[in-house]
Order: structure tokens, then C-alpha cells, then sequence
């Protein structure tokens, strides 16, 4: 375990100094380079998955979340994000990590994120790679899951989750639209790796919890509570035919406000 702090220690040295140098227009984000560099390793780290031959995979996707003001300034310079892209497949591979391909970074705006933060998400490409299973001790992932999952609302109103990306939030365009003031207006975002489908917290105000824990990002297993600031949601799947769920399609524009009740 001290040999992987290590690791992880070393990476998020060399980033720093970069974000330091090259992408001094971070400054106006709380704690600096500092920060973002740690931001960048816990993303790594929670995204990262082994292999049964004790491979670590890390991740090759990174979104960085950011206000638009914040978004239109980083998105300027292509250049200095793919030396940043460079630099972390460098010293991933450095530290002994396995990427499925070159990493890339995306940039995302978000009005819910404020002008002195930066929050990332980390993904592995979607492209499957044999029986992985996560650092944390989880369930190994098969890409040939494809489980029938669903949310369960009001205890009772299930929202299929039949598409490969789902965003939550308090916005009209979401697909699922939540209108509870706790709500950010893009608040989360549930999508299918592997053929298991994970939970993206997308910069929120109030914070998105899996069973009382804040995240952000996390495999779902069925029967999760999922909180969104206060807002709770039940994750759920079917495990056999003969734990058919009878449904109900809900219109997505439909405002749910009766979560906490």
C-alpha cells in the first residue's frame, strides 16, 4: 500500500509542476495547482480497475467540469491540454499503469460550478478489456453485463435507465428533470461502463451521496440510495426473468418533487 501512495505521491508531484508552468490560468481556482493536481490523482485512483493478472488499467477519459467563464478560457489553448494528456499517460505508465488508449481531455461547462473550482471526472474508455474488477474490492465487471436497471421514485414510480448516458438535474432538458430546489440544474449523470452502469456527480452544489456517502463517481449496485442534496432516488436492476419489475414509463419532463416526502 506504501508503494502505491508512492505512486500516486510521484504523479501528483509532476503534475503540479506542470499545472504550475504551462497552465498558470488555473490560478483564479481555489487552492491553485495544488488542487487540481489532487483532483487529477483522486480521479485516477478512483477510476482505476485491475485486472485478474493484477494489471492496474487507469483511466483515459478525463472530463474537467468548469464554470463556462472558466471553460472558454482553458478551452483556448488544445495545445497545452494535450501536453497535459501527454504528461499523465507519461507518468501513469511511469508508476506502472496500463491505458487502454491515449488519454483525452474534454472540457465541460457547467453554470453549477463556481468560477474558483474545477471538479473531474475520470473514465476507462468504454471499450472493454477481459473480466476487470475494481480497486475497492467490487464485483468484477463483464462486458457482456447488461442489466435491466432502473430508478425507483416516490417509492413506487420506476425511470428506466435505457439509454447508455442518463442526466439528472433540475434543468427541462435533462432526461430526467428533478424540480426541487436542491436540485442543481445539472446535477448528475448516470452512464454504462462495462456494461454496469455508474453515477458521475457533475460539480453540484449540495453534493450527490451513494448510501450516506458523498462521491464523486461510483459504481451502482442494486438497492442504492442515491441522494441528490437531500433528494433521495433508489437504484435497482433485474437479476433473472423471473424478477420482472412491472413499470411505468414516466415523461422525463415530468417534475419530481415528492423524493424526500
Amino acid at each position: 500500500m506504501n508503494g502505491f501512495s508512492g505512486k500516486l505521491d510521484q504523479i501528483e508531484t509532476r503534475l503540479q509542476s506542470f499545472i504550475e508552468g504551462k497552465l498558470s490560468r488555473l490560478s483564479p481556482i481555489r487552492g491553485g495547482s495544488d488542487e487540481v493536481s489532487r483532483q487529477l490523482v483522486s480521479a485516477m485512483q478512483a477510476g482505476m480497475i485491475s485486472s485478474d493478472d493484477g494489471t492496474l488499467l487507469a483511466p483515459d477519459q478525463f472530463t474537467l467540469l468548469a464554470h463556462p467563464s472558466q471553460a472558454n478560457i482553458l478551452s483556448d489553448d488544445p495545445e497545452v491540454l494535450a501536453d497535459l494528456a501527454n504528461l499523465i499517460q507519461e507518468v501513469g505508465r511511469a508508476a506502472g499503469y496500463h491505458f487502454r488508449q491515449h488519454p483525452v481531455i474534454n472540457i465541460s461547462p457547467n453554470e453549477d460550478v463556481p468560477t474558483d473550482r474545477i471538479d473531474i471526472i475520470a473514465r476507462i474508455s468504454a471499450n472493454a478489456m477481459g473480466h476487470t474488477a475494481t480497486l475497492n474490492g467490487a464485483p468484477k465487471i463483464f462486458d457482456t453485463v447488461n442489466p435491466k436497471a432502473f430508478l425507483i421514485l416516490n417509492g413506487m414510480d420506476i425511470f428506466p435507465l435505457d439509454k447508455t448516458v442518463i442526466n439528472i438535474g433540475r434543468r427541462s432538458n435533462n432526461h430526467l428533470t428533478i424540480d426541487d430546489p436542491r436540485v442543481s440544474r445539472q446535477h448528475a449523470q448516470i452512464r454504462v461502463l462495462n456494461g454496469r452502469f455508474e453515477i458521475f456527480d457533475l460539480g453540484s452544489t449540495g453534493g450527490t451521496f451513494i448510501n450516506q456517502k458523498r462521491i464523486k463517481q461510483s459504481l451502482l449496485r442494486s438497492g442504492d440510495v442515491i441522494s441528490l442534496a437531500g433528494v433521495n432516488l433508489i437504484y435497482g436492476q433485474e437479476t433473472s426473468p423471473s424478477s420482472v419489475v412491472e413499470t411505468k414509463k414516466l415523461n422525463t419532463s415530468e417534475n419530481i418533487n415528492r423524493l424526500s416526502q
